[in-house]
């Protein structure tokens, strides 16, 4: 029985919740609504605090933003170890990874794998445009920072590694120009200058601290140039009758429409987190490891809406 009147508690809170924000129109939703970057790439992007640090640079500096992504340790995050681009790219795992998130900018650090042992530049460059036609296919206006990888000097390979990293990061800018435009503008950020792998990384591939420190400041850089503090991305401009995954994924229980039956069904998990038993991961919309009111106000900006 209390446990019945709790979650009919939550529900009522929920409920007051949203008969407050319905008297606003969505428009007001839309432009709070946070800008959502995708940290894209292997397992440097997987570890270290370097996604925490620059989260909490941006959001302390006034930037709206959140981190998004299928993974998650510290922020949600698009890390997978081991991968290359050139199996990301022939594998296609990128465009369901976007799909499910939609993310307006990626910040990817990609390339090293594919460094590793031969030099596989020739191949990495053709994947680096496919990865990047897969992004504007889901976002035209998608804005792509793209990585000059951090150097590399695993044990037993001598400089053969790291030369193949300096052969990709040097082929990287005239990329970049070539493919970049004014609607989706590629951005190259120089993660390789002033990292050194004796002081900046605990096996001479992966960031120590302070190795994290260095990645963070220079993605800080780059996005303080492409978004400003307290605003969002330009929409995606879509039909009305096409409603975009985004919006679906809001559509909770898949009945065509985001309405109260959407809002008890995260009530009933509320306040769960990653790694909880009533945690259900496609009931945390904004991907950030917890189901709270953050997630309510993202079906509240949409309520009502028919999908």
């Amino acid at each position: 029985m209390a446990r019945k009147f709790k979650n009919l508690s939550v529900v009522m809170v929920i409920i007051t919740i949203l008969s407050t924000v319905s008297a606003f129109h969505n428009s007001v939703f839309s432009a709070e609504m946070p800008i959502k970057i995708m940290p894209l790439g292997d397992s440097i992007t997987a570890c270290g605090n370097w996604r925490d640090l620059l989260l909490s640079n941006l959001t302390s500096s006034s930037y709206n933003v959140e981190f998004v992504g299928s993974q998650y340790y510290l922020t949600a995050h698009e890390g997978h170890s081991g991968i290359g681009a050139i199996n990301m790219a022939s594998s296609g795992n990128l465009k369901t990874w976007l799909s499910a998130t939609n993310p307006e900018i990626v910040i990817m650090h990609l390339g090293t794998n594919d460094s590793w042992g031969n030099n596989l530049v020739p191949q990495i460059i053709p994947a680096f445009t496919t990865l990047v036609g897969q992004m504007r296919a889901n976002n035209p206006n998608m804005k792509i920072m793209v990585a000059k990888i951090i150097p590399m000097h695993p044990s037993g390979s001598g400089e053969s590694a790291n030369n193949n990293v300096l052969d990709l990061n040097s082929r990287i800018d005239d990329w970049a120009k070539g493919l970049s435009t004014s609607q989706s503008p590629i951005i190259v950020v120089d993660q390789y200058t002033g990292f050194d792998t004796k002081t900046d990384t605990y096996d001479g591939v992966h960031p120590n601290d302070n190795g994290c420190i260095k990645m963070a400041d220079k993605w800080f850089a780059a996005l303080k140039n492409v978004i400003s503090p307290s605003s969002s991305a330009t929409p995606t401009s879509k039909s009305a009758s096409t409603p975009t995954p985004y919006v679906n994924s809001l559509d909770v229980n898949h009945d065509g429409a985001i309405n109260m039956a959407d809002v008890i069904i995260l009530a009933k998990v509320f306040n769960s987190v990653s790694g909880d038993s009533k945690y259900v991961y496609a009931y945390d919309l904004n991907r950030d490891g917890a189901i709270n009111i953050s997630d309510i106000v993202l079906i509240a900006s949409k309520f009502n809406t028919v999908v």
